[in-house]
């Protein structure tokens, strides 16, 4: 049963909160009725933008594949891919990565030692001044959050970039760092970083990518429409679960 809480930003009380195939932020806040503690949310970016209309390249992939195996292949790239984000988030933190290094208690596999070394690469190769790495965006106006990658100065623009180890810029990409820089007033560009990229020899490519925050509004209100006045997901399970058999079964 997948269901995982990050604590996102331990002084504000942010939690992250992934279900399904849900994902929303919640905050402490008061009751505006009670003036008590209370809790508020907002979903995810990439919550919001999955509802993006699929191209016929995927929907096509995931026929052929299969739902269920499509959806492990993503399950599998998703941990992958968290994985280079941890281990790129520790280099930019001025730590070191070695190959035996853990990162969601599993040491990173060959391919995503070499995403790492061409982050690395791409770095030395570009000399940004890091400005902001894994932090938190919340927008209250249009009620959504997220947490940003990478925020860096290059050549005296500030840009947000998103880390990806897919092969392919997908058009939510851009809704998605749309949205950040929403929330960023001092950002100017936005891009995304593939690293682990086999099409080129350097292993990276970075693709600079055109502001389409009200593509990203038009997408959110699909979404609230298609969830309804979705929040966070609360059921009641029991610890464990058994039957009575007869007593006569063997």
């Amino acid at each position: 049963m997948k269901k995982e809480i990050v604590d996102i930003d331990p002084a504000r009380g942010v939690f992250r909160v992934t279900t399904d195939n849900e994902r929303f932020y919640i905050r402490p806040s008061k009751n505006k009725t009670t003036g008590l503690p209370d809790y508020e949310y907002a979903p995810s970016v990439t919550y919001i933008t999955s509802f993006y209309p699929k191209g016929p390249q995927l929907t096509k992939w995931i026929a052929e594949q299969g739902w269920d195996e499509a959806e492990k292949k993503k399950t599998d790239a998703g941990a992958r891919g968290s994985r280079i984000h941890a281990a790129v988030a520790a280099l930019v933190g001025g730590g070191t990565v070695t190959p035996d290094m853990k990162f969601d208690g599993v040491e990173l596999a060959v391919d995503e030692y070499a995403a790492v070394l061409n982050f690395r690469d791409w770095f030395e190769a570009t000399r940004p001044e890091v400005l902001g790495s894994e932090f938190l965006i919340w927008n209250d106006e249009h009620n959504y959050a997220g947490t940003v990658d990478l925020k860096v100065k290059i050549n005296g623009e500030v840009w947000v970039i998103d880390l990806k180890s897919s092969k392919s810029v997908y058009p939510e990409y851009a809704l998605q760092l749309s949205a950040y820089k929403k929330c960023i007033p001092d950002a100017t560009r936005i891009g995304v970083l593939q690293v682990g990229y086999t099409r080129s020899k350097s292993g990276w490519k970075f693709t600079e990518l055109d502001d389409k925050f009200d593509v990203f509004l038009a997408t959110k209100r699909v979404f609230e429409n298609e969830t309804a006045g979705a929040k966070p997901l609360q059921r009641e399970f029991p610890l464990s679960i058994s039957i009575r058999l007869p007593k006569d079964a063997k």
